[in-house]
């Protein structure tokens, strides 16, 4: 019984963690097909700016020879000669050929970069690793994606942090300066992640864009020309330093209750353990006692069956017969009750157990 109590509390402990440090071993992790959405929709625009619909696409070097297009409404649809035709159904997408293209000739973990390729100069910032063939934006090393199912994400479980370093640039592109940055629904929901976007970067938990002496908050640093004391540092930034103290703490004292359960647990199992041992122990000489007395009592049986025969054979006289058969009564009734006695303990033994 102790024994599942000891298992259900581990239990218990192992799921806490889980949730506190937000492992998440069965999350898909950041689908890479929604900033790659992003970023092609944001190509096809700057292909046809300043292009009237019906015009051929502003195709940059990168991709020639490998694509054509017509401008309509101001998006580049590609492989079509009239703004009246479907593109076709099954062509790559724009996003997969320049993914593959930039990391021709490129090893893994090799650097990637739209910089210079004369595309959208909005888009001069976004920089990654070659992966599996193809430039990963956003991440500093190939172990942080993974393919998942038939597309690829990013590792849910790098941590906030690495996450929130990975998009920051990917969740400004297109956007405006103090507008909101795109972030998936998934890291909106499960870490109350939001931001706004201040020079093509988003700044992560905060609403508006810091003012030109360039604060940088939301990490724990309020950095200036004269430091986070000067009375020019902004109130929101000497805020955001108190709490991310305050979230430490917590944090801190979250590890130390847990150390302390896990001790307590491991404590309590021991304990088990010991006393289960000790039952174990206690029930076997219980138990060799209790054979050595019906071993005994079955011996002084056997002498009192013979003495009986003797006497009928006259072989013994009744004399010594009487005393043979009260001495040995005698010891046959204290061996039964000592065995009555062991009987009654071992039944409450494993009551115990």
């Amino acid at each position: 019984m102790k024994k599942s109590i000891s298992s259900i509390v581990i239990g218990i402990l192992m799921v806490f963690l889980i949730n506190v440090y937000n492992i998440r071993a069965d999350t898909p992790g950041i689908d890479y097909r929604y900033y790659d959405k992003i970023i092609e929709r944001n190509i096809l625009k700057s292909l046809c700016d300043g292009i009237n619909d019906g015009g051929e696409c502003r195709i940059p070097e990168v991709l020639k020879n490998r694509i054509h297009g017509i401008c309509c409404g101001g998006v580049c649809r590609i492989n079509i000669s009239n703004c009246d035709e479907n593109e076709p159904s099954n062509r790559e997408s724009l996003i997969d050929i320049l993914k593959r293209l930039l990391c021709i000739g490129k090893g893994e973990n090799d650097d990637c970069s739209i910089r210079d390729k004369g595309i959208n100069d909005r888009l001069s910032k976004l920089k990654g690793k070659c992966c599996d063939g193809k430039c990963f934006f956003g991440i500093d090393d190939c172990d942080k994606v993974y393919k998942y199912r038939d597309h690829y994400a990013i590792l849910s479980r790098m941590g906030i942090n690495d996450i929130s370093k990975s998009i920051e640039i990917l969740s400004c592109i297109g956007i405006q300066d103090g507008d909101k940055c795109q972030i998936p629904k998934y890291l909106v929901d499960e870490f109350n992640l939001f931001g706004v976007c201040c020079k093509g970067k988003c700044n992560f938990r905060k609403t508006k864009c810091p003012d030109g002496r360039n604060w940088i908050c939301g990490n724990g640093i309020c950095e200036s020309d004269k430091g986070e004391n000067s009375n020019n540092c902004p109130q929101d930034c000497k805020k955001e330093v108190s709490d991310s103290k305050i979230s430490l703490l917590i944090t801190f004292g979250f590890t130390i209750i847990i150390i302390f359960l896990i001790l307590l647990t491991l404590m309590i199992y021991r304990f088990i353990r010991k006393e289960r041992i000790n039952r174990i122990s206690i029930t076997t000489d219980y138990e060799l006692e209790l054979k050595r007395l019906n071993d005994e009592k079955r011996s002084i049986e056997e002498m009192i069956r013979l003495a009986q025969i003797k006497f009928h054979k006259r072989k013994l006289d009744e004399e010594s017969f009487r005393e043979i058969v009260r001495d040995q009564q005698k010891r046959l009734i204290e061996i039964e009750a000592r065995i009555r006695d062991l009987e009654k303990r071992m039944r409450k033994l494993e009551k115990k157990q």
